[in-house]
């Protein structure tokens, strides 16, 4: 019974666990950065789509002023 004596078991055991905690620690650190990155690509995503639809507005609204001004001239032609 030696082996008993020299806790030999015990030993593995702690190397095993303290092995597992270590990785345990890795994941949870690989997890927190890919969050990181994940809330930052959202945060991107909603000012590209923001930017985006902004830009479209004001196209339209610009599309729009013009053939306002073109329906108006065309009236005041008509209507001389």
């Amino acid at each position: 019974m030696p082996i008993v004596r020299e806790d030999l078991g015990k030993k593995v055991m702690d190397q095993i666990r303290d092995q597992v905690a270590q990785m345990r620690d890795d994941l949870e650190e690989e997890f927190k950065a890919t969050s990181r990155r994940a809330s930052w690509a959202r945060g991107i995503r909603a000012v590209t789509y923001l930017g985006a639809g902004s830009l479209n507005l004001a196209f339209l609204s610009w599309i729009f002023a013009g053939i306002s001004r073109q329906a108006r001239r065309r009236e005041a032609v008509v209507l001389e």
